[in-house]
């Protein structure tokens, strides 16, 4: 019988009852995001964007391996992309693996003295492969020593035959993850 239902009195708050306006005691519903607020986020967003645009416009065009002749003093895009897709094509290159400590290695080693003999007189290029043992801790979890041995580090350390104070150190990972596809 719709005539027994009782109607919950307004004083009583449930869980359906909406959030009050303390200063008049009324009651009011949550209001929606601003207009304003999401026009700002996305004029914020507008602006990020186009920031990188301009930034990405600014960069140097790769040159090919064809511009070289040309641009004796720049930086040959194509040389290095190829050095990394031959990388890349030995698959994964885990630390200690034979992929990495001896394919990569070699792979690195190969690129880098062939820049050593196309280098120009007055550069002086120093190639060095390093190997490291040691272990540290990785406080994780409940702790973990981490141990290796024989990991390998191609250094190559650019400088000027001139007498100059400044050289540059090159040095990056070759390795990959354990689950990566190596590339």
């Amino acid at each position: 019988n719709p005539t027994s239902l009782r109607k919950r009195p307004k004083d009583v708050k449930g869980p359906h009852s909406e959030p009050s306006d303390k200063k008049n005691g009324k009651f009011r519903s949550p209001r929606p995001m601003l207009t304003a607020h999401f026009i700002g986020v996305l004029g914020l967003m507008l602006l990020v964007f186009a920031a990188v645009i301009v930034i990405e416009k600014q960069l140097p065009t790769s040159l090919r391996i064809s511009d070289e002749p040309k641009n004796p003093d720049r930086f040959i895009a194509e040389r290095a992309y190829n050095v990394l897709k031959n990388l890349t094509k030995i698959g994964p290159r885990i630390a200690g693996s034979y992929a990495n400590e001896v394919t990569a290695v070699n792979l690195l080693k190969d690129a880098v003295q062939e820049i050593i003999d196309n280098a120009h007189e007055n550069h002086f290029i120093e190639l060095d492969v390093q190997k490291a043992s040691g272990d540290f801790n990785l406080e994780f979890l409940d702790g973990m020593t981490n141990v290796y041995q024989d990991v390998q580090n191609v250094v190559v350390k650019v400088g000027s035959k001139i007498k100059s104070p400044h050289s540059l150190l090159i040095n990056c990972h070759f390795d990959s993850v354990v689950d990566s596809p190596g590339e």
